[in-house]
C-alpha cells in the first residue's frame, strides 16, 4: 500500500451519492416499486441520514490527528451516556456490561491504528469506515430478499445466517470500490477482518439489545438508534483490522 496525501475528495463523494442512489433502487422491491410508499417509511429516513453521517466523517478525515483523537472521546462519552441509561433498567448488568468493555475496546483501537499506522491513517479510514457501511448495506438487503435461516433467539432471531454472510459479501464490496475510485487499500484480504468485525459487532450488540429488552440504545439518530447502534460494527472491525495488520505486517 502506498501513502496517498491526496485523497480525492471527489471520487469518495461521487463514490458515496453512487452508492446511496443504488442502495435507494435496490430497497424499492420491497416496497414494491412505489416510491412514495418507501418516501414514506423509516427506512428512506434512515438513508437520508447517511448524508449528515457522511459530511460529519469527511470533517473528521480531514481534520488533525488531534482532532480525530477529541472527536473519538466524544463518541465514547456519548456511547456511555447511553449505556448508562439503559443499564439502570436493564435487569441482567453483567452481560451489558460486557459488551460495552468490547465495544469501548473496539473503538480504541482507532487510536492504536492512527498510532502505529499514522502514514496511512487517512486510507484506513476511508476503507474500514466504507467496507463497514456496505457490510451493513448487504446484510439487510441479503437478509431480507433471501434469508431463510433465522438466527438463535437468545440472540435475535429477526435476523438470519444469510444476511450475516452478506456482511462479508458486502465488506469485499466496499473494499474493492474504495480501491479502485478512491484510493488503494493494504490488501483485499482486509475486507476479512472488516466483515467478520462489523458480523460479530452487530451480533453482540443484537444479543446485549435483547437481553436488555431495547431496541435501540437511544433515537439520538434518527432510524440508525443510538451512538452504540451506529457505532457497534465499526469498533469490532477496528479491532480485527488492527491485528490483521500487526500479524500480516501488511504496512
Amino acid at each position: 500500500m502506498q501513502i496517498n496525501d491526496n485523497i480525492p475528495l471527489i471520487n469518495l463523494i461521487i463514490l458515496f451519492v453512487c452508492t446511496l442512489i443504488v442502495g435507494s433502487l435496490l430497497v424499492l422491491p420491497i416496497y414494491r416499486f412505489d416510491y412514495k410508499h418507501f418516501k414514506k417509511s423509516k427506512l428512506f429516513i434512515k438513508m437520508f441520514f447517511w448524508i449528515p453521517i457522511f459530511l460529519v466523517f469527511l470533517a473528521v478525515l480531514y481534520s488533525s490527528n488531534l482532532d480525530r483523537t477529541i472527536f473519538l472521546a466524544l463518541l465514547m462519552v456519548l456511547s456511555f451516556l447511553e449505556f448508562r441509561l439503559k443499564q439502570r433498567r436493564a435487569e441482567n448488568k453483567v452481560i451489558l456490561r460486557i459488551f460495552f468493555a468490547l465495544f469501548v475496546i473496539g473503538l480504541a483501537h482507532f487510536f492504536l491504528l492512527g498510532l502505529f499506522y499514522n502514514k496511512y491513517i487517512v486510507n484506513l479510514l476511508i476503507t474500514l469506515c466504507f467496507a463497514s457501511v456496505l457490510s451493513d448495506v448487504f446484510a439487510f438487503l441479503i437478509g431480507k430478499s433471501i434469508g431463510t435461516h433465522n438466527l438463535p433467539e437468545w440472540i435475535n432471531n429477526s435476523k438470519t445466517w444469510e444476511g450475516v454472510v452478506g456482511q462479508i459479501i458486502g465488506s469485499l464490496f466496499g473494499v474493492m470500490l474504495v480501491n479502485y475510485f478512491v484510493t488503494p487499500v493494504a490488501s483485499f484480504w482486509i475486507f476479512l477482518p472488516i466483515g467478520i468485525g462489523c458480523a460479530v459487532g452487530d451480533l453482540a450488540n443484537s444479543f446485549a439489545k435483547k437481553d436488555a429488552h431495547i431496541k435501540y440504545w437511544s433515537k439520538a439518530i434518527p432510524q440508525h438508534g443510538g451512538f452504540i447502534d451506529r457505532l457497534s460494527s465499526i469498533a469490532f472491525s477496528a479491532f480485527f483490522v488492527f491485528y490483521f495488520l500487526v500479524l500480516t505486517r501488511l504496512l
